[in-house]
């Protein structure tokens, strides 16, 4: 037994925030309350089914993990994975790390896309979509980011391996906070993954905590 080990629940508000931001940008149904969190109906080709918890001690989040049929139900929340792995059955396959970020958004100044790009923004059913081409025509950097109840959550963050370093994931995620606060945000958060950490370290993002997350691969 992992003796006073717990879900971080002082990271509830901003896991709140995710899970409804994150799943308008999905395009999937709202999440549904759990007696420790939350639960989402993802059904892609990736994942099936996903659980986020904010509360509950390690008999609490076994019980969750007991209670799993489907192969790729995901669980996530916030805590030390180092701490949490044993507690996981070895059907239960590690994602790769992640940490949950937040900031909080105002209005600013945009920073412009570099000499020889262009960007474009559209709106669609409360989720920004932001594209960032060469001159030649080529996408170069996108993402897309969802509000829900005050909350931004950027999501698909990426910049082909071509145009990195050159400032299109600033401009980017800019581009996406002032269309954000356009919409009504006043708050931001994301799941970072090692490579977007540092820049969103380097644009005003603060730490929530790492996350533990798992992927449930079934039996035989």
């Amino acid at each position: 037994m992992l003796v006073g080990v717990f879900v971080e629940e002082s990271a509830r508000p901003y896991v709140d925030g995710w899970v409804g931001g994150w799943a308008r940008s999905k395009g999937i149904a709202a999440p549904s309350p759990t007696s420790t969190g939350w639960y989402l109906p993802t059904r892609n080709d990736r994942e099936y089914e996903r659980f986020v918890l904010t509360s509950g001690d390690e008999r609490a989040v076994r019980d969750v993990l007991d209670a799993v049929t489907e192969p790729r139900t995901a669980v996530k929340f916030v805590g030390d994975p180092a701490r949490w792995r044993p507690v996981f059955p070895p059907a239960w396959i590690d994602e790769e790390p992640g940490w949950l970020m937040h900031r909080t958004l105002g209005p600013g100044p945009l920073v412009p896309v570099p000499d020889g790009y262009v960007s474009s923004t559209d709106v669609r059913d409360d989720v920004i979509y932001l594209e960032i081409h060469c001159r030649a025509g080529q996408l170069a950097s996108w993402g897309q980011a969802g509000i829900a109840d005050g909350w931004l959550v950027p999501d698909r963050i990426n910049t082909a391996a071509a145009h990195r370093r050159r400032g299109l994931g600033r401009a980017l995620m800019t581009g996406l906070e002032q269309a954000g606060v356009l919409g009504g945000a006043r708050r931001a958060v994301l799941s970072a993954t090692a490579d977007g950490r540092e820049l969103y370290r380097a644009l005003g993002w603060q730490e929530v905590g790492p996350l533990v997350a798992s992927y449930y691969r079934g039996h035989g």
